[in-house]
């Protein structure tokens, strides 16, 4: 979550436009909305589930098994169906799932501001400036 975390934070005050500043916050609320700070579940457990919350607070996604389509799916706010396309890949005590769309907390216009330095504090991080990440080896 490191690298998630220093990119939502280090969005440079000085290079965004005048009104640019909420089409930001709404891609911060639209980034936290794919992630869940539920410990890592199978694509099983998840449908056992049903409904988890997202990183973005009040918001949840939806999960169930498709048999039309025979494939796991994602269901967002806006009603949205994301297939899931591939296995779990597991990384840093997580498990990522590639889905075939973005998946959205509201309409377009009615995503929430999620305000800078509010996103790391989401993701349990800290929101203070973070240190530049290491490069990789």
């Amino acid at each position: 979550m490191g690298n998630v975390t220093y990119a939502i934070e280090n969005v440079p005050p000085g290079v965004l436009l005048s009104g640019l500043d909420s089409a930001v916050a709404k891609f911060r609320s639209a980034l936290l909305y794919h992630f869940s700070l539920e410990a890592a579940l199978s694509p099983e457990e998840l449908e056992v589930a049903g409904t988890i919350p997202t990183a973005l607070p009040g918001y949840t996604l939806t999960f169930k098994f498709d048999n039309s389509t025979g494939a796991f799916a994602v269901t967002d706010a806006s009603g949205a169906v994301a297939k899931v396309l591939d296995d779990a890949v597991s990384a840093c005590g997580s498990e990522l799932y590639i889905i075939d769309r973005v998946l959205l907390p509201a309409p377009l216009p009615d995503i929430p501001d999620t305000p800078r330095g509010t996103a790391v504090g989401d993701l349990g991080g800290s929101s203070t400036t973070a240190a530049a990440p290491s490069p990789a080896a």
